[in-house]
Parts: C-alpha cells; structure tokens; sequence
C-alpha cells in the first residue's frame, strides 16, 4: 500500500494560503461595509456590475425624459397661460368692435375704441412675445430672437416662418417620440404691417391682423362702419383658432402628465433593481464580518501553532 507524504513545505504554503484568503475575504467585507456597495469592482461580481452598468443607463435615460417631460409641461403651461390672456383680449376686442359697429357713434367716439384697439394689438404682440427659460416660445427654432417687431404700429413675425419639421423645435420625450409644446407665431396670431411692394396696401393676417384693420377702420375719417362690422365675426374666428390649439395643447398636457407618472414609475423600479444587485444588508454584513474575523483568528492562530518559527518569522 502507498503511503503519501505530506512534506512540511506543502503543509505551510497550505496554512499561508488559507490564511491569505481568509485575510483576503475579511477585507472585502470590510470594503463593502465602509461603501455599502456589493460590487465595488466588476471583478467583485461579473454578472452584477453588468446588472448594475445597464441600470445605472437606464436611469440616467429615465432622469434625461423626465427632466425634458418636466420642462415641456412648464413650457406647456406658460403657453396655456399666454393664450387664456390672448383669448380674453380677443373678446374685449369684439365687445369693442360690436360696440362701434352703431353708426349712431360720433367719430370722437370710434377714435377711442381705436386707441383701444391699438393697446389690445400691443398686450396680443408683447404676449406672443413670452419667454420660457430664456427661450422666445412662439419663434420656433430661432428661439434667442422676438416673435414680433413691434416698431410704428407695425406687427411683423421675425421667429421662424417654415412648417417643415426640421424647423420646428421639438423637444424628445422618448426614443421615438418628440413632440412641439408651442407653435409658430405667425400660424397662431398672424401679421400686420405695411406691404413693401405696395405701400397703400397691408398684409394682414390672423388676430393681429383682424385688430389691424379694425383699428384702421374706427379711426378712418369718416369710420368704416361695414368693416367694423365685419371684424366682428372675424375675430370670433380668431378665438375659435386659438381655442382649437389650446385645446390640442391641453390634450399634451395629457401626455406630459402620463409620461411623466410613467418614468417616476420606472425611476423607482430600477432604482429597487439596482439597489439588489449593489446595496448590502448592512445588519447581516455585520454579523458576517464578526464571523469572518473569528475565522481569520482561527486560521492565524492554528497557522501559529503547526509552522515551525522560522517560517512564521518570514511571514
């Protein structure tokens, strides 16, 4: 019968290596006790740190659409809140118009509903002129310059006038969905200025250009009564135009509010996912390192006491 022999070499690279280890354990409890992390190199746990990896972006996607979801409806909101005020000074307009229509006005009267015509024109310019986070909201892609010019009782668009979607600033919600939270000024509330090719006729167009004529036309001498008739169904048209938008504004409201629900939602759920794979139970780890000292002792003590001093002294 063989008899194996375990030479006293063996029997210490044994007793070093087991001591090494248990040393070598010991301090990765220690590291995740002091950073409360499990995996602390991807070495610690390949299939972890990946875990951990693709949850880490995920999130960073999840915070980028919210953050974007969150300015969209901000954005949203002070548009709603620019259009309710244009609504409301359309309407004044119209009280304004169907009170000059009576030609039992003298001029002296028409003139004063025209001056207020004209400070309606200016409240509709300047609000279509609102910044949003330092952004113009109504100029499209050239949001660093004003929707309108203003100058000598002129109100010509200077944003951005082409309805290709390149031109049209979206702001990305999703991976495949962008969506606009504000429409070009000119489409919205339109011009009146004096043509360039014919200085006796004007460009007038939308609500601007409606509370343009009508304000030409109270102050004419002697006023144009049928005009000032006539703006007035033309201006209802106005508020029913802007109403039609800030209704589809509303409806993306909507969606803003879901999507945003949706990516708290899942902020949570990778959040709690990345939490299992990386966070320690700090009560249990501190049992678990009380225990892999005692170990660790163990091993130093035993080591002590079967290798000889010589090699002891050289550890």
């Amino acid at each position: 019968m063989y008899v194996s022999r375990i030479t006293t070499s063996y029997l210490n690279n044994s007793i070093i290596s087991n001591i090494n280890n248990n040393r070598d354990i010991l301090l990765g409890m220690q590291e995740q006790f002091i950073s409360g992390n499990k995996v602390n190199k991807p070495s610690d746990n390949p299939g972890a740190a990946s875990g951990i990896m693709n949850t880490n972006t995920y999130l960073s996607k999840m915070e980028t659409y919210l953050s974007n979801v969150k300015g969209a409806y901000e954005e949203a909101s002070a548009s709603d809140s620019v259009l309710d005020s244009i609504i409301t000074k359309l309407q004044r307009a119209k009280d304004l118009a169907t009170q000059g229509s009576q030609e039992l006005n003298q001029s002296e009267q028409l003139q004063m509903l025209g001056a207020e015509i004209e400070e309606i024109m200016k409240s509709v310019a300047q609000l279509a002129n609102t910044q949003y986070n330092s952004k113009y909201i109504y100029s499209g892609i050239n949001t660093k310059t004003a929707a309108y010019s203003t100058a000598d009782g002129e109100y010509i668009y200077q944003g951005e006038t082409s309805t290709a979607e390149k031109d049209q600033r979206f702001i990305q919600i999703d991976d495949n969905m962008n969506i606009s939270v504000s429409p070009l000024g000119k489409d919205l509330f339109g011009e009146y200025y004096t043509d360039p090719d014919n200085p006796d006729n004007k460009i007038a167009t939308g609500a601007l250009g409606d509370l343009g004529i009508l304000r030409d036309a109270m102050m004419a001498e002697p006023p144009d009564y049928e005009t000032v008739r006539e703006s007035i169904n033309k201006l209802e048209d106005d508020v029913q135009h802007i109403l039609t938008y800030r209704t589809e504004l509303g409806n993306t409201m909507q969606t803003l509010t879901m999507m945003e629900n949706k990516y708290e939602d899942l902020k949570i759920s990778y959040t709690n996912q990345k939490s299992n794979l990386q966070d320690v139970d700090l009560v249990g780890l501190s049992s678990d390192l009380t225990y892999q000292q005692m170990v660790l002792q163990a091993s130093l003590s035993v080591g002590q006491q079967m290798m000889q001093p010589s090699l002891l002294n050289y550890m």
